[in-house]
């Protein structure tokens, strides 16, 4: 083959794929987000399973998930189902591609949000769940909010702000791309005994982690756990609970910060690669992290270096020692207010001309 039937051949191949991709319609929201497909069609479905001891699982790609419990012996999702393409067609077309999964055993039972075209859907999901449920969520793309949970509680996302309200006694919270909340919250003593489960003293479990983004721990003075906090870019504010052990040490360009409160049962890792730590406290157990925390500056009691040092490594794994810090150092403490609570709905209907199926 010669070199004029080889470009002969290329450009067909070419041009063969180029009419073979479709590219959709660019649009943009009123303050100019750019999205694809400049319909949009929508649905609402209705799911409800009764879960009793079983581990209650949501799996998505985009889109966001807000929960609360209830005095409920079911689960009670509202699913808002959403699709785009470049005609009112092709946008019902692809919302025709969504698919809900339900699987189940005796261990759990797993809802999976699936779609042919990703890139043009995305669920938003709300709904009540018995206070009781263990709770696991594996989200793509979007917010994550629990509120009044007992259970365990574990979410990972890959882009998307997570919050956490509750007395869980063991909850994993994990980002790359956004902020983490988590307000644990405890009994007060007008709160008869069976209203609300006291906060766990023996082997509770908090992991608040983000790679981009800020971490806010709101917790009771009575909470009895062992705090590592870290930051490789930003800083490290503490409220004035009771702390004791405080150490504290730069590392890279941010910071690190050991204590522990009463006991020291349980674990509270807190960690972000590029951003903010920040501790806080909760008064009242129905209180929800928007409250102001009546903050001051303190400086880390000291007596000796070595109560201002650790050669541990940083939590993240990467092995960097936590620099000395001399005796009489300042703990920055949180004088901010604190956050509204977990993060709303993020999702939006950002259409500028839209059709229902």
């Amino acid at each position: 083959m010669n070199i004029r039937s080889t470009a002969t051949a290329g450009l067909l191949t070419l041009l063969l794929l180029t009419t073979g991709c479709k590219e959709q319609e660019v649009s943009r929201t009123s303050e100019g987000t750019l999205y694809v497909g400049a319909y949009e069609s929508t649905d609402v479905v209705e799911r409800v399973v009764s879960p009793g001891t079983r581990k209650l699982i949501l799996e998505g790609h985009a889109g966001s998930v807000n929960l609360r419990t209830g005095d409920t012996d079911v689960a009670r999702l509202s699913i808002t189902r959403k699709a785009r393409g470049n005609s009112p067609t092709e946008a019902s077309e692809n919302l025709a591609g969504l698919d809900i999964i339900e699987e189940g055993d005796e261990a759990a039972f797993r809802y999976r949000f699936a779609a042919k075209k990703p890139e043009l859907s995305r669920y938003v999901v709300t709904g009540e769940i018995p206070a009781g449920t263990p709770l696991a969520i594996e989200w793509t793309s979007g917010s994550v909010s629990i509120d009044g949970f007992t259970e365990d509680v574990d979410v990972r996302t890959i882009n998307g702000d997570v919050g956490f309200i509750g007395t869980s006694s063991k909850v994993r919270l994990q980002t790359r791309n956004g902020d983490v909340r988590g307000a644990i919250l405890s009994m007060p003593p007008t709160v008869p005994a069976d209203t609300l489960r006291p906060i766990p003293a023996i082997n509770a479990s908090y992991e608040f982690t983000t790679a981009n983004g800020d971490v806010v721990a709101t917790i009771p003075a009575s909470l009895s756990v062992h705090i590592d906090a870290i930051t490789s870019a930003g800083e490290i504010r503490a409220a004035s609970l009771p702390f004791v052990d405080e150490r504290f040490g730069t590392v890279n360009a941010g910071a690190r910060f050991t204590a522990r409160l009463a006991a020291g049962n349980g674990q509270l890792k807190l960690a972000t690669q590029h951003g903010s730590v920040h501790i806080r406290e909760s008064v009242l157990s129905m209180d929800r992290p928007g409250s102001p925390a009546a903050d001051t500056t303190a400086s880390v009691p000291a007596s000796r270096d070595e109560d201002v040092r650790t050669n541990e490594t940083e939590a993240d794994g990467t092995g960097a020692p936590v620099e000395d810090v001399q005796p009489g150092s300042a703990v920055p403490r949180d004088t901010t207010s604190a956050p509204s609570g977990a993060p709303a709905d993020v999702s939006r209907a950002d259409t500028v001309r839209s059709s229902s199926s």
